[in-house]
């Protein structure tokens, strides 16, 4: 009876020692199962503020670099602008000052040539066509408005540049090529006589014989 009684006893500990351990490896498991859930939702919520943090560094760099490329664009239509408004300024400019010396030139070309008329032969402002059209008008023009010249009288300004246009370097050439198409001669020779005046000669039975006189500033010449 004591070993049956025995033999029960130590049956009853060893099931009650086996739950005991039973229930500690749910336990253990338990703790596991969530200690790993947590990690893994820690780990999740890392990685999600990451990717977040990221995306909105991203965002702020895509603005900055939007905003420093519009800049850019700005800046480079500003200075297209301004030059166009440049150039089309001085284009302009240009443009209205040629217009105000071809205006001129024509004015006193039309009235050296063909408007003195009526004008006693001493009195005519007598230019050859070839040096006409070599005068710079515009300077010309410039420097009679602002020594008081009339800019209003063809006449005047016709006589300033009979008295100031300066002598063309190659007047000589110019001359000779103007005698020779005029008379068919070549001159010979060429002599100064006073001032812009000066003596041509031509050849004649192989003589060198004085033909006309030019003027050096107007290339005018007669016999």
């Amino acid at each position: 009876m004591k070993k049956a009684m025995i033999c029960l006893m130590l049956c009853s500990a060893l099931f009650f020692v086996g739950c005991n351990g039973e229930s500690q490896k749910e336990s253990t498991s338990n703790n596991s199962t969530k200690v790993t859930s947590s990690d893994n939702t820690n780990s999740t919520e890392d990685q999600n503020n990451k990717e977040n943090k990221e995306g909105e560094e991203n965002k702020e760099n895509d603005l900055n670099s939007s905003s420093s490329s519009s800049y850019t664009k700005t800046e480079k239509t500003t200075a297209t602008t301004k030059n166009k408004i440049t150039s089309t300024s001085g284009n302009s400019s240009v443009q209205i000052k040629d217009n105000k010396a071809e205006s001129i030139y024509s004015e006193v070309k039309s009235y050296i040539l063909s408007e003195q008329k009526k004008k006693p032969e001493a009195e005519k402002i007598k230019w050859s066509k070839v040096f006409l059209d070599k005068v710079d008008f515009a300077p010309l023009y410039d420097k009679y408005i602002k020594e008081g010249g009339n800019k209003n009288s063809v006449e005047d300004f016709a006589l300033y540049i009979s008295k100031n246009a300066p002598v063309q370097s190659n007047w000589k050439n110019l001359f000779e090529a103007d005698f020779e198409q005029k008379y068919g001669q070549k001159v010979t020779k060429i002599k100064h006589l006073e001032g812009y005046l000066y003596q041509a000669y031509i050849n004649i039975d192989g003589k060198d014989v004085p033909y006309v006189v030019v003027n050096s500033r107007t290339g005018y010449f007669h016999g």
